[in-house]
């Protein structure tokens, strides 16, 4: 039996990651009008935005790299591990690193040579806690979330945190759904449950382990668990496997208008949820929900909008790029002299906006889509040189 391996069927997935990467600047907008001193909606609110925007995010990769896993087991009888591995490296790594050479050379000599006092007040934290600390090399080893909860925050790159979690799960997953065999759904279960329990269950009474395990360390546990986000991922791969497995009964409630309602209703309703009860696994959910709703049904005059899907094509450059746009145009800004002038704040708004549009188109074109085309072709030949070793 064969199959494709590109969800060609699947509806609004673009829209969804527009909708995530959306909720993530406006969390981060707002936090640089507080560091520059301006009217700021920044607070508990926005930040349980930004980081249900990330959650989102982790739901659809967990749902899209184990669907497109199991079309390929379906397909071929097998996945190969070495071909994924070099597929994800491909479409993660460049851009990546483009960021962090950014964070750790660009943004360091702007902050000296270009920025003035206003600039090097807002962030006067960066410049006294950038060298020799031991981050740059968490960040070239793909461990920014390691770095992000042990060492002080790295400006224009501390939100590479979440890449290093996926970058995490793409390591493991493909190795757990083959020790898995047969028993996916029990493996996926498992890694939810093991999610649910570190986050909701031990943590919030973790005051006990204080005794067994020195403070320090069990903080640094704890901050590591809360940003784990497997269970998210898990969630995620129960919707791939249903989106292979049980495609009929997915359309069918898809089909539902008042499920679709639902569905749409689910995205606000999963930042609610972790405002008021901030646990992980019960937003994951409600994403997952309407993931599999909103992709398997008609498509969404909004999801399926020509700008939010392109939007969603180079969400991951405007993800990573974002918060140098927004460095970048307060530096202009002060340079201008337009810091203290009227509605300088909301003019600060559009044009981060307007320079993150920009700076993802550019380093979509001229480096996605370059290297995107790569990624399939020498994935096939690197799955061909290890099945003729392993002949061999």
């Amino acid at each position: 039996m064969t199959a494709t391996a590109k969800p060609a069927h699947l509806h609004g997935l673009d829209g969804l990651r527009g909708v995530a990467c959306l909720a993530v600047f406006v969390d981060h907008v707002e936090q640089y009008a507080e560091w520059l001193s301006w009217p700021h909606a920044y607070g508990p609110a926005l930040q349980a935005l930004g980081r249900q925007g990330v959650e989102l995010f982790f739901v659809l990769s967990g749902y899209l790299i184990t669907y497109r896993m199991l079309l390929e087991q379906r397909a071929r009888g097998r996945v190969s591990i070495s071909a994924f591995y070099v597929r994800r490296a491909l479409r993660i790594w460049p851009l990546y690193y483009l960021v962090v050479l950014i964070a750790f050379a660009a943004v360091p000599w702007l902050m000296h040579h270009a920025a003035g006092a206003y600039v090097r007040d807002a962030w006067s934290w960066y410049l006294d806690g950038i060298p020799g600390d031991g981050r740059l090399l968490l960040y070239v080893v793909l461990l920014p979330h390691i770095a992000y909860f042990t060492a002080p925050p790295v400006l224009c790159a501390a939100h590479l945190w979440s890449i290093g979690v996926e970058e995490q799960f793409y390591v493991v997953w493909p190795w757990l759904m083959r020790l898995a065999g047969r028993r996916t759904l029990a493996m996926f279960a498992l890694v939810v449950l093991a999610g649910f329990a570190l986050n909701d269950l031990v943590f919030p009474w973790g005051e006990e382990l204080r005794r067994f395990v020195g403070s320090d360390a069990l903080e640094h546990l704890r901050a590591y668990a809360d940003h784990a986000h497997m269970e998210a991922m898990a969630v995620g791969a129960f919707v791939g496997w249903g989106a292979v497995y049980e495609r009929a009964q997915l359309e069918r409630l898809a089909s539902d208008p008042l499920v679709r309602v639902f569905a749409y209703l689910a995205l606000p309703f999963g930042w609610y949820f972790y405002l008021n009860w901030h646990t992980e696994l019960g937003p994951s959910l409600v994403y997952a929900f309407a993931l599999a709703a909103l992709s398997h049904g008609a498509r969404s005059r909004f999801l399926d909008w020509a700008p939010v899907g392109a939007l969603g094509t180079r969400s991951y450059a405007f993800y990573l790029l974002h918060p140098f746009a927004l460095f970048s145009t307060a530096l202009v800004f002060e340079r201008a002299g337009l810091l203290a002038k009227p509605l300088a704040s909301w003019a600060f708004r559009v044009l981060g906006l307007l320079l993150t549009l920009c700076f993802a188109e550019a380093a979509h074109r001229f480096v996605e889509v370059r290297t995107l085309r790569m990624k399939d072709r020498l994935g096939a030949i690197v799955d061909g040189v290890a099945s003729a070793l392993k002949f061999a």
